[in-house]
């Protein structure tokens, strides 16, 4: 007859343990079992730290690995441009004027460098390419891996990787080389035509890849060091953790099981009829609070009432501290985010300035490649300096420093600029900017560069959310100022500006950006002007330009609303009121 083991009735069931330990952890002591649990959270929390900081310290050295490697492989491609700058001073005799090959091309002089500098050096440096000439050149599989790789991805600048060969750990480094117009003589058309120094021609293009450079250095220092300092990092870390436990120890023992006994004590003495058995008992915070309520027990219960009375005063005390604290920690982020967006200010506006002047055709002639370039690094610096103008100006605002400069100006001129600044992003999106109103009769008084900074902010969001092919246009209009009668709906009272000299019963100038891009939802125009608020993608900027936009408005007396229906597009308006040009 068979038997069968039942592990419920041997005590070996999980619910059996689960019992077991649970006797066991109530049989200890409240120092004890707060020992452990300190003990197991400094443990995960040591654990935690030491982990991070090998992942930090790996980190640490692979950035230095990659510094070293775009170091060496920049200084070759840097003497490969300078031989081909130099190929017609290097092949002519200087006495005779005769030419001759000298066989002193960028590959054969970056051929002979590699091998001088693999001599000296545990590296080893390479120029390679999948269809090799040299057979000196030949790519090892692993290379043969990395330059298929930026074959397939033309966009990779750069790839790394790290390989164990039979020596140890290597660090393998490939930066890609692409055919300019001083290899076309030796590697462009016709294909298969003997070039200079006497190998086929390939036929290639102009920005084709041609070949690429690889590095390979060892990381056996490097990993030495990297386990002296991660079981530096383990030592302390375990010192920290056998020291904290022996110190929580001492601390708990003294501070909470004494005290606490003595407590227990004075309680079942108090029980049994004893009323001069509680008496203070030394300690602090929780103990000390223990105690005196105790006392309050034995004694009167007035005075239970008064020490509540004072724990409220206290907290209160405390409470209100903390509040000042926090308005002070907000002034001071207030201040550092002024400065820090003051600051990035300047360098950009330098940068745009440049690349300004280098798109000027006056300063020289670029090639195609050159101006998108350009083009690119002015509108990233644009809207990289809008992002930090409404920073500046958000700060101002929570600081109470934002001041108007009111002057005469004409809007025509405003918005004419502002569309010339960004004709260039809207015309990569094939994007129309449409603006047909006059100049001459629309003037309003009001500060120049923050009417200017709505006005942007409202354009770069039609712009940013219009798909190719898309319109957008500017319009300006009359209106009675506080219109109730507009189609958008209740909108706040204009703000009083006696300083402005406005009075009631005035016209305002209404300004209107209008798209057909994606729209906006109903739920989202009830909140889109809140700071920090954002539609589409959160890394479309930091969700403060209509926030930014909203204040510039309303300190000027004026009002800021959105008319739209998904998939139908949006329109912006902001009026402001309206002064005609006196003569």
């Amino acid at each position: 007859m068979p038997v069968y083991f039942n592990p419920e009735q041997e005590g070996f069931g999980a619910r059996h343990i689960l019992s077991r330990l649970r006797s066991w952890s109530n049989s200890l002591s409240l120092s004890t079992r707060l020992l452990l649990g300190i003990g197991m959270v400094i443990f995960t929390f040591t654990a935690v730290i030491v982990a991070w900081d090998i992942y930090d310290i790996r980190r640490e050295a692979e950035k230095e690995m990659l510094h070293r490697s775009r170091l060496v492989t920049q200084e070759l491609i840097a003497l490969r441009a300078v031989i081909a700058q130099n190929q017609e001073k290097i092949n002519t005799d200087p006495v005779t004027g005769n030419v001759q090959f000298k066989h002193l091309n960028p590959a054969s002089v970056g051929r002979q460098v590699a091998t001088v500098f693999n001599e000296a050096t545990q590296f080893s440096l390479k120029q390679t390419r999948l269809n090799v000439r040299n057979p000196a050149n030949e790519p090892d599989p692993t290379e043969v891996i990395m330059l298929q790789e930026l074959v397939d991805s033309p966009r990779l600048s750069e790839i790394w990787r790290e390989e164990f060969q039979r020596e140890g750990w290597y660090f393998r480094y490939m930066i890609p080389i692409y055919t300019e117009e001083s290899c076309l003589s030796c590697h462009g058309d016709p294909a298969g035509a003997k070039d200079i120094s006497g190998y086929p021609m390939e036929g290639l293009k102009l920005g084709t890849m041609a070949g690429a450079i690889s590095l390979g250095m060892p990381m056996e220092g490097y990993q030495k060091a990297l386990q002296l300092r991660i079981w530096g990092r383990i030592v302390i870390a375990f010192g920290f953790f056998l020291a904290t436990r022996w110190i929580i120890a001492r601390l708990t023992g003294r501070l909470m099981a004494q005290p606490l006994r003595r407590l227990a004590d004075m309680a079942r003495r108090l029980g049994e009829g004893d009323w001069e058995a509680v008496r203070p008992v030394s300690g602090a915070g929780e103990i000390r609070v223990l105690s005196q309520i105790l006392e309050q027990v034995a004694q009167q219960l007035k005075e239970s009432h008064y020490t509540l009375e004072e724990k409220v005063k206290g907290r209160t005390i405390e409470l209100s501290e903390a509040n000042e604290e926090l308005e002070r920690v907000s002034r001071f982020k207030s201040e550092v985010l002024a400065n820090v967006s003051h600051e990035l200010r300047t360098p950009l506006t330098a940068i745009i300035a440049f690349t300004e002047m280098l798109l000027n055709p006056a300063n020289g002639q670029l090639n195609q490649k050159q101006r998108e370039y350009l083009e690119d690094i002015t509108d990233s610096s644009r809207q990289l300096l809008m992002e930090v103008s409404d920073l500046l100006l958000m700060a101002r605002f929570e600081a109470g420093k934002l001041e108007l400069a009111l002057e005469p100006f004409e809007m025509v001129e405003l918005i004419s600029d502002s569309i010339s600044r960004l004709q260039t992003l809207a015309e990569k999106k094939n994007i129309q900017l449409l603006f047909p109103s006059a100049g001459g009769e629309w003037w309003v008084l009001a500060d120049r560069a923050k009417v200017r900074h709505v006005l942007n902010n409202l354009l770069n969001n039609a712009v940013k959310f219009t798909p190719e092919g898309g319109r957008i246009a500017i319009s300006l209009d009359r209106s009675p100022c506080n219109d109730s009668e507009r189609s958008h709906g209740p909108k706040p009272e204009f703000k009083d500006q006696p300083e402005t000299g406005y009075e009631g019963g005035m016209e305002c100038l209404v300004v209107s950006v209008t798209d057909n891009g994606i729209g906006i939802d109903p739920r989202d125009q009830e909140v889109i002007f809140e700071k920090f608020y954002q539609l589409g993608r959160p890394e479309q900027g930091a969700g403060l330009g209509l926030a930014i936009a909203k204040e510039l408005v309303l300190i000027h007396g004026g009002e800021i609303w959105v008319e739209s229906e998904p998939g139908c597009g949006s329109a912006f308006h902001f009026a402001l009121p309206l002064r005609e040009q006196m003569l």
